[in-house]
């Protein structure tokens, strides 16, 4: 038991309180102390540290560096401490051994004992075996979450029944809902137990592990486990067509919705895919930057327009701009002598300037078509029909003057 602050205990607290006041672990002691941690203390009179540091007197007092029991507590035996206990009644110091009784012991005439509460010995401690839940029946025993211990088992508050893990309301808990433990089962996690049976709300029904409304669930659509293609619909308990960007249905049962004219990995067929780096337009697998021409077996992969199922035929206006060859593209094959045309050196001088103004160059014949850039102040003279100079370009960057592909300072080249 503890003993009441007063008498020898109530002077310890009030010497302790004292020296941590008056003394600073950097402070020397006064005469007839010692340092005692931060503490300078009277080795001779202090019930905590009589005659040496850190030798308590517990229930007595310390004089002349001796402790002095008080009446009704008893010496303990040489080199234990406190030197002073209660032996008959404190359970940490109990009996002429001034041992500790085990957890949960009281200590009774000197002698340790299991209390009427705990009249049990587990060894190392006392429990009540017939109602610590901790220690149901036998040392050690814990019953399970929900379970009470009475008369020495453990079990469950009615309505609700013991299984093994724990206490479960069987016909109303959806975590354990059936007629048995043995037979519970764990509805979904939207569904309730109700007389001993899972139920969905609303008319959802139970599929699996979850509850599903079969008449709209493309995952169970009209019956548990019935699946629509993926991006598919599921209206009155029947799947839908695919939706109009996805409209075909590629992949093992049910499949998916994908567009064969756009989808990499089911480009024109299904399972066609393309290549690394490639891309699915129009059915084709084509580099990044080209356009599908066409469909079918004769469609194309095109960097330029389409003409058709073919590809546009790429021209070359002759004149080279920041390192490259300007080009222009048409239905056109590449033009050969007697074959060009106004129309076709017209495509070349918008290719080669779109803000160009069309004239008549002076000096070359009606053959020729010259095209002004009054912004940077230049001519460029394409010849279609003439006899000498069908087929070739000439730039003028001195001036707007147009100059026949043939007269200085021209740049002459030739276009296609």
């Amino acid at each position: 038991m503890k003993v009441a602050a007063s008498g020898p205990a109530a002077l310890t607290a009030l010497a302790l309180a004292a020296a941590l006041a008056g003394c600073k672990k950097s402070d020397a002691c006064p005469s007839g102390q010692v340092r005692c941690g931060v503490l300078c203390v009277d080795t001779g009179t202090s019930a905590l540290h009589c005659g040496g540091c850190n030798q308590p007197c517990g229930e007595g007092t310390c004089s002349g560096g001796a402790c002095q029991c008080s009446a009704g507590a008893t010496a303990c035996p040489a080199g234990l401490f406190p030197r002073c206990a209660l032996t008959q009644t404190d359970p940490a110091h109990c009996g002429a051994a001034c041992a500790p009784c085990k957890t949960g012991a009281e200590c009774a005439s000197g002698a340790c004992q299991c209390p009427a509460a705990r009249p049990d010995d587990c060894g190392t401690f006392c429990a009540d075996l017939q109602g610590d839940p901790a220690h149901c029946g036998s040392c050690g025993k814990a019953c399970l979450p929900g379970e009470r211990c009475a008369a020495g088992a453990c079990v469950c508050d009615p309505p609700k029944t013991s299984c093994a893990a724990g206490c479960f309301a069987l016909s109303s808990d959806p975590r354990h809902c059936g007629a048995s433990c043995t037979a519970a089962v764990s509805c979904p996690a939207t569904a309730t137990c109700a007389a001993g049976a899972c139920a969905c709300p609303g008319s959802e029904v139970i599929c699996g592990s979850a509850c599903a409304d079969t008449a709209t669930d493309p995952a169970n659509c009209g019956a548990c486990g019935h699946a629509c293609a993926t991006g598919a619909p599921c209206a009155a308990s029947s799947c839908g067509a695919c939706p109009a960007a996805t409209p075909d249905v590629c992949g093992p049962s049910p499949g998916a919705c994908v567009s064969k004219l756009t989808d990499a990995a089911n480009c024109g067929a299904c399972g066609h895919a393309c290549a690394t780096g490639q891309v699915c337009t129009g059915g084709l697998c084509c580099a990044p930057g080209e356009t599908a021409c066409g469909s079918g077996a004769g469609a194309s992969c095109c960097a330029a327009g389409c003409c058709g199922n073919l590809c546009q035929t790429v021209h070359t206006t002759g004149l080279v701009r920041n390192g490259a060859t300007v080009t222009y593209a048409d239905c056109l094959p590449l033009l050969t002598p007697g074959n060009y045309t106004a129309a076709s050196a017209l495509e070349a001088a918008q290719a080669w300037d779109p803000t160009g103004v069309a004239v008549t160059p002076p000096l070359c014949s009606t053959g020729c078509l010259g095209w002004q850039s009054m912004s940077t102040n230049s001519c460029t003279v394409w010849c279609y029909t003439d006899s000498l100079y069908e087929g070739k370009v000439g730039l003028n960057t001195i001036s707007a003057d147009c100059l026949c592909p043939s007269i200085s300072p021209a740049t002459v080249g030739s276009w296609n």
